[in-house]
C-alpha cells in the first residue's frame, strides 16, 4: 500500500471520519495533490467580485480541510496557510488592511565563536486580512529573513545571526496612527504574493 494519503474533511466537521483522496508513492506527490485540491477548492467558489477575504471565509464556510498522512514532521502541509497565500493570486487582490507587529529575539554569532547578549528587533508586516491567526507563516518568512541577514553578514564580517524567539501581534487603526507618529522610521515589510517578506521602499 502506498505509504502517502491525501485525506479530506469538510471543516468544522472533526467528529466525521476523512475521505480518502488519493494515495501516493512519495510525499511530494502528495504534496501536490493537497495543494492542487485546496487551488481548486478556491476557484470553485470564486466569484470575480470578491476580494482575497472573502473568498478565504467562503471558502473556510464550504471547502474542506485537506491533510496528508504521513506529513512532514518539520513543516506539515496546512491547507489553511496554503489557502491564506493562494486567496492573493486567485483573486489578484494586492490590499494589505492588516498590520501586524513582529517581535524577534536574536543574537549575533561571531567569527571566534562568541555571541552577544540576545537583543530584541521590532518590526511591522503589512499583510492581507487572511493573515490575521497566520503566525506559522510569519514565523517562516522572518526564518527567511534571517537567514538572508546571515547570508549577508558572513560574506562581509564572518558573522551570523540567531533567531531564538518571535512573537507576533496584529495593530489596530488607532494604534498603527499612534506608533506611526511616536516611530515614523519604523521598519516595515509587505507580504509578497509567495508570502516572502519584501521591506517597504
Amino acid at each position: 500500500m502506498p505509504p502517502f494519503t491525501v485525506f479530506a474533511r469538510a471543516f468544522g466537521k472533526s467528529q466525521e471520519s476523512p475521505r480518502n483522496e488519493g494515495e501516493f508513492p512519495t510525499y511530494e506527490a502528495a504534496l501536490t495533490a493537497a495543494a492542487n485540491r485546496v487551488l481548486n477548492d478556491l476557484f470553485a467558489v470564486y466569484d470575480t467580485k470578491q476580494n482575497a477575504r472573502e473568498l478565504f471565509d467562503l471558502w473556510q464556510s464550504l471547502g474542506d480541510d485537506i491533510f496528508i498522512v504521513p506529513d512532514d514532521e518539520t513543516a506539515p502541509f496546512s491547507a489553511v496557510n496554503f489557502a491564506r497565500l493562494m486567496v492573493m493570486q486567485v483573486t489578484l487582490d494586492d490590499s494589505r488592511p492588516l498590520v501586524l507587529e513582529v517581535t524577534c529575539t536574536d543574537q549575533l554569532n561571531f567569527p571566534s565563536g562568541t555571541a552577544s547578549p540576545s537583543k530584541q528587533w521590532v518590526f511591522w508586516v503589512k499583510a492581507p486580512a487572511t493573515y490575521s491567526g497566520a503566525t506559522p507563516l510569519i514565523r517562516r518568512a522572518t526564518e527567511s529573513l534571517y537567514a538572508e541577514m546571515s547570508r549577508t553578514a558572513m560574506a562581509s564580517e564572518g558573522s551570523s545571526y540567531t533567531l531564538l524567539d518571535m512573537t507576533m501581534r496584529e495593530l489596530s487603526e488607532a494604534e498603527v496612527v499612534q506608533e506611526k507618529q511616536a516611530s515614523p522610521r519604523k521598519t516595515v515589510f509587505v507580504v509578497q504574493g509567495d508570502g516572502a517578506l519584501v521591506e517597504e521602499a
